[in-house]
């Protein structure tokens, strides 16, 4: 995958949100600003799944949050939900601990 433009908004309805059309990845920055990092890289790593879907496998024809998306995120423990904070799994949270403490 190219790198796509970064962008922080100022939404407050969204945490964030892959557009296709302008090749950006935007993030609330509000999540940057207020929430732990750990949730902020599980949304990054939930649109740049919405990214993979689009721009490497090219599925058109799916809602957003389908199963090739579905999959997608099964596969490489990411949280696909369509709304809300992420969950971080345990075995994250573990290693993520261990990191924070060096």
């Amino acid at each position: 995958m190219r790198p796509p433009c970064l962008l922080l908004d100022q939404s407050t309805r969204r945490l964030g949100c892959w557009q296709s059309r302008t090749r950006t990845l935007h993030l609330s920055s509000k999540l940057v600003h207020d929430e732990p990092w750990q949730v902020v890289i599980e949304v990054l790593r939930h649109e740049m799944a919405h990214q993979y879907v689009d721009e490497v496998l090219k599925v058109k024809d799916e809602t957003a949050h389908g199963p090739v998306f579905r999959k997608v995120c099964a596969d490489r423990s990411i949280d696909g939900r369509a709304m809300g904070r992420p969950e971080i799994p345990a075995e994250k949270k573990a290693i993520l601990r261990k990191v924070e403490g060096l």
